[in-house]
C-alpha cells in the first residue's frame, strides 16, 4: 500500500467531520469526499484510514510531551474556528450566487431516477458509532470495472450516451452541477449513485473509438482533465490509455488516407446478391456491386458483423473488413457498453 499520493490534511479534516459531524448528512458527504480523496491516491477507504492511523502514530511519538501536546490543541481548536468562519462566508456568498442552499441541493430528476434503480444493487453499510446505515457501493461495481446489470440499471435511469461528444456533454452537465454545489460546502462530492454514472461516461470517454478529429479533441480534453484533477492510474492503465490514443490515430489516418488517396484503400466488399445487399459482408466474399473505402464505411462494417455474428473472431472481421484485428476488439468492448443503446 503506497499512500504518499493521499493529500494526509485534506484527508484527516475531512475524516473529523465522518467522527464528529452535527448530522448524518454531513457524515455521508464526508464520507463521500474521503472515498473520492482515497481513489485519487489509488487507495480505498479502508487503506487510506489505515495510513492515516499509521501517519498519526508516527506524528504522537515524534512530538510526545505535554506541553507539545497542549500547543497541538490549540492550534486544532484555531484551525477549526477558521475553518467554521471561511465555512460561513462561504456559504454567504454562495447563495448571494445561487439562491438559496435547499435549491442547489434538491435532487434533480436524474439523480432521483439513478438512485431508485440502482438501490437493488445496494451494499448498505453502518456508520462509526451508530445503526443508521449508508449505501457503501453497489455488488457489480468494483474497482472501476461495471457489470452489464448495473449498466443496465444505468440506462434504465437515464439512456447512456451513445457516442464520444453525448458522454462528454453529460459529463460537463454533472461537473457543472458539483461545482456548483461545492460554492456552499467545501466538502461536497456527488452521491454514490451519481458517481457509478460518472464511472459509465468515464469508460466512455476512455474506451469507445474515436469516429472524427472531434471525438478525439474531447478524448484529449477528458485526459488533461484527469491529470489536473489529480487522478492516479495504474501502471496497466496507462498502457491501455497509450493504446487506445494508437488505435485512434490508426482509424484518423484511414480516414485521412481514404479521403486523399481513395484509390489506394483496399476494397472491401459490401456485396449485393439477389435482394440481400450485406451477403457478401456475411460471407467474406468480394462483390462486384460495390466497395467499402472509407473509414465510416468500414466501421459500419464492423458493427454490422460484431450485431449479426459475434461468434466471429477479431481476426475474421478484420479480414473481412479491412481493419486491424485490435480495431475489431475496441469497437467489441465499446458495444459491451453502449449495445443497450439501440
Amino acid at each position: 500500500m503506497d499512500a504518499s499520493k493521499l493529500d494526509m490534511e485534506k484527508f484527516r479534516k475531512v475524516r473529523s467531520l465522518i467522527e464528529r459531524g452535527g448530522t448524518e448528512g454531513e457524515k455521508s458527504a464526508a464520507r463521500n469526499k474521503a472515498e473520492v480523496l482515497a481513489k485519487k491516491a489509488g487507495l480505498t477507504l479502508e487503506e487510506a484510514l489505515r495510513a492515516d492511523d499509521a501517519d498519526q502514530r508516527k506524528n504522537a511519538s515524534a512530538g510526545s510531551g505535554t506541553s507539545q501536546w497542549q500547543a497541538n490543541e490549540a492550534q486544532k481548536k484555531r484551525n477549526e474556528e477558521d475553518r467554521e468562519k471561511r465555512a460561513q462566508k462561504r456559504f454567504e456568498e454562495a447563495e448571494k450566487m445561487y439562491g438559496p442552499y435547499e435549491d442547489a441541493f434538491r435532487e434533480t430528476d436524474i439523480e432521483i431516477r439513478l438512485n431508485i434503480a440502482l438501490q437493488a444493487h445496494a451494499v448498505f453499510r453502518k456508520f462509526t458509532g451508530s445503526d443508521e446505515e449508508y449505501i457503501h457501493g453497489y455488488h457489480g461495481w468494483e474497482r472501476g470495472d461495471l457489470s452489464a446489470s448495473i449498466v443496465d440499471a444505468l440506462h434504465f435511469a437515464h439512456p447512456v450516451p451513445k457516442d464520444i461528444p453525448g458522454a462528454w456533454k453529460e459529463h460537463i452537465y454533472w461537473d457543472n452541477l458539483s461545482a456548483k454545489r461545492y460554492a456552499y460546502d467545501e466538502y461536497y462530492e456527488h452521491p454514490v449513485y451519481v458517481r457509478c454514472r460518472e464511472e459509465l461516461l468515464g469508460s466512455i470517454l476512455d474506451n469507445m473509438p474515436v469516429r472524427d478529429w472531434r471525438d478525439f479533441d474531447i478524448r484529449m480534453k477528458w485526459r488533461l482533465e484527469q491529470v489536473e484533477d489529480g487522478w492516479a492510474s495504474t501502471y496497466e492503465e496507462s498502457l491501455a490509455q497509450h493504446k487506445r490514443l494508437e488505435d485512434d490515430m490508426r482509424i484518423l489516418r484511414q480516414a485521412a488516407e481514404a479521403t486523399l488517396h481513395p484509390s489506394k484503400v483496399d476494397a472491401v466488399a459490401t456485396a449485393t446478391e439477389g435482394d440481400n445487399p450485406s451477403s457478401g459482408i456475411h460471407s467474406g466474399r468480394s462483390s462486384t456491386a460495390g466497395h467499402v473505402t472509407g473509414t465510416g464505411q468500414r466501421r459500419s462494417a464492423v458493427l454490422k458483423l460484431l450485431e449479426t455474428s459475434p461468434e466471429l473472431s477479431d481476426r475474421e472481421i478484420a479480414r473481412r473488413c479491412g481493419v486491424s484485428p485490435q480495431t475489431v476488439g475496441s469497437y467489441r468492448r465499446s458495444l459491451a457498453i453502449a449495445s443497450k443503446v439501440a
